[in-house]
This record gives structure tokens, C-alpha cells and sequence, in this order.
């Protein structure tokens, strides 16, 4: 019964992060699962935390309840620091519209 109610609990978590990434990268395709990267922390509390991919600016990290996710930006979009999101690169003719 005890095992049986732990893996209902984390069906129940691992669905409600899946959702909740869904819903805030809708148009990023997933990558690769990666493993966790000590200067980008990915705790239980970092669920859905974003961070740079420092050698490749066209994609970024996503934190997720099983580790880092490496999530490509949508062609010709480079991931924004500033606003957490897949942008126009910075000087780019649709960055100054």
C-alpha cells in the first residue's frame, strides 16, 4: 500500500511540473536531459527556473523535477537573459521594431 501511494504522489508531481513547463516554454523544443550543472541549481524549489546555455545562445536550461533540460529556441530566436524567454537577438532588425 506504501508503494502504491508513493507512486501515485509522484505521478501527481511529476505530472503538475510537466504542465506548468508546457505552459511557460510552449514554443521551445526539448533537446536533451542533461545533468546538473553545479552553478545552475535545480532543487525541488528551482522547478521551472531558467538559465543561459553558455555555449549555445539559440538555446537554455530548464529546470525540471527529474534534472536540467537543455530546450532549443525557435529558429532564429536566441534566449534573453533579461526576460527569461526566446527573443529576437539583441541588434537585430526585429529587436528595434
Amino acid at each position: 500500500m506504501k508503494k502504491l501511494l508513493i507512486r501515485v504522489f509522484l505521478t501527481i508531481v511529476l505530472s503538475i511540473g510537466l504542465m506548468t513547463s508546457s505552459i511557460s516554454i510552449a514554443n521551445a523544443e526539448t533537446v536533451s536531459t542533461v545533468p546538473t550543472v553545479p552553478d545552475y541549481p535545480c532543487e525541488p524549489e528551482d522547478v521551472d527556473n531558467l538559465y543561459q546555455n553558455p555555449e549555445d545562445p539559440n538555446s537554455f536550461y530548464q529546470c525540471a523535477p527529474y534534472g536540467l533540460v537543455l530546450m532549443k529556441c525557435p529558429s532564429g530566436l536566441a534566449f534573453d537573459v533579461d526576460l527569461n524567454i526566446c527573443n529576437w537577438p539583441k541588434g537585430s532588425e526585429q529587436d528595434s521594431q
